[in-house]
């Protein structure tokens, strides 16, 4: 979504929506995906929502409609693991991604304003490690203002040959 169909004020251009009805008329099937939540996704695309496949969560979750193609979630002791190990980051704003919903701790108010933009259903709860004790989790967002490459990334070496771990 975000460098593709998303222009720089975050929007789907009309000229897209044009192309879909092309695509419809030749009987060419849309899949959008995305590391967005699946609720970001579909409020961006919601005209056409009943009639694409969304890949959301980078690859966590698959839909048509409402139904449930494929859920891929992480084991829920490597999410205990690497959420404490995360807390371990100055400045590290942890998000549990999870199926309809999102978790976050972090109080930080410029990081629930830009965090927003990419997550529509979210709680804000006291502590991550009840949710993930209890919730399936597709992805840990992890976001640090000054340089996620410089804070985040060192810290999450060690773990990068059992996690796929993405700086973006």
């Amino acid at each position: 979504m975000d460098g593709t169909l998303l222009n720089t004020k975050g929007e789907v251009s009309a000229s897209f929506f044009e192309l879909f009805k092309e695509f419809k008329k030749h009987n060419i099937t849309f899949c959008a995906a995305s590391g967005r939540q699946y609720n970001s996704i579909v409020a961006k695309l919601n005209e056409i929502k009943e009639d694409i496949y969304i890949i959301a969560e980078n690859g966590g979750i698959a839909k048509h409609k409402e139904e449930v193609l494929l859920s891929n979630y992480l084991a829920k002791d490597k999410v205990l693991q690497l959420i404490a190990l995360l807390r371990k980051i100055e400045n590290a704003n942890i998000v549990l991604c999870c199926n309809n919903e999102a978790y976050i701790e972090s109080k930080d108010e410029y990081f629930i304003k830009h965090f927003q933009e990419y997550y529509h259903s979210f709680q804000h709860v006291e502590d991550l490690v009840t949710i993930a004790q209890t919730t399936p989790v597709f992805k840990i967002a992890v976001y640090h203002f000054k340089s996620s490459e410089d804070f985040i990334y060192p810290k999450l070496k060690n773990v990068k040959e059992t996690v796929l771990v993405k700086i973006g």
